[in-house]
């Protein structure tokens, strides 16, 4: 089978198209996507390039059985990226990278979850559309051309989120907005240890779990890189940081030399996605920690 989505709207906050699923001629399936915006594919606040790629039944790890995993034809991750599914999602926070599919778009509002309209546009029975797709697909692998114009020409329309000023709210959603990098730290101290050692690039979507006076903890994005096995317990695709005392760094490459680029505390849960020798390439499943509330935005 084979897939197309055309990317057709674009903004500062995500990016709108059409999905369109073929067997041989037929026309089988037609739907809504949502993406984040084209930032020139960096990782986890740009949506992935046009290009040809395949998605893969996902079968292990998160969204376990609900989503395909897209990537390069010869079967390696999206060049420069990791872990780029389709899957079900509402709103442009709901994604890293990733595809989301639905029926249309509404600007929706979620009291049980606190979450209130802004102005911007989300998906909309987005979890049936990807159970439709699954039926339709199943376990088998299918093409997908991403297309649109090419990044360089993209015209990119600013939306301002209209958002009440009132202090953050657990499962609010909250965007890094520093000039530089912000600290992600174990405590809400100052002084206390990092949890990245590379910290929260600006524009890095996070979700608010809790505020403690200025410092709101919440879950950051997942951070990808290579760890030596010695350090970790592994069970199949996934595996727990296991480390006596102190943190695990989180390296380029798979070699004692390369930079560390972020180091992650005892108990972190990981997914495997590759193995070298003694090393492993993996994901963080979720990294939780506090930053200075000051820096995060609506």
């Amino acid at each position: 089978m084979k897939a197309i989505l055309r990317r057709n709207e674009h903004s500062n906050l995500q990016t709108l198209g059409e999905f369109q699923l073929f067997d041989g001629e037929e026309l089988v399936m037609e739907c809504k996507t949502l993406e984040l915006p084209w930032k020139d594919n960096q990782n986890s606040i740009s949506c992935i390039p046009t290009g040809s790629y395949k998605a893969v039944f996902r079968d292990f790890g998160n969204y376990a059985g609900r989503a395909y995993h897209i990537q390069e034809l010869d079967g390696s991750e999206v060049k420069g990226r990791s872990g780029i599914l389709i899957h079900s999602g509402n709103f442009f926070t709901d994604t890293r990278g990733c595809i989301l599919l639905g029926t249309g778009y509404a600007d929706l509002e979620v009291k049980s979850k606190g979450i209130k309209k802004d102005g911007v546009l989300d998906l909309v029975n987005s979890r049936n559309t990807i159970n439709k797709l699954i039926e339709i697909v199943g376990d088998k692998e299918l093409t997908l051309d991403v297309i649109g114009e090419p990044e360089s020409e993209i015209t990119v329309t600013t939306i301002e989120l209209d958002l009440e000023t009132a202090p953050f709210q657990p499962n609010d959603r909250a965007v890094v907005n520093v000039k530089t990098i912000l600290n992600f730290r174990s405590a809400p101290e100052k002084s206390a240890p990092k949890v990245l050692a590379s910290g929260l690039a600006n524009g890095t979507f996070v979700q608010i779990l809790e505020m403690k006076g200025e410092w709101a903890k919440v879950f950051a994005p997942t951070v990808r890189g290579w760890v030596h096995g010695n350090f970790v317990k592994k069970d199949g695709k996934e595996a727990v940081v296991n480390t006596e005392s102190g943190r695990l760094n989180v390296r380029t490459l798979p070699e004692v030399s390369s930079q560390a680029i972020n180091a992650l505390e005892k108990g972190t849960l990981l997914e495997v996605l590759k193995e070298q020798d003694e090393w492993l390439e993996v994901t963080a499943l979720s990294v939780e920690g506090y930053v200075y509330g000051e820096y995060l935005s609506k």
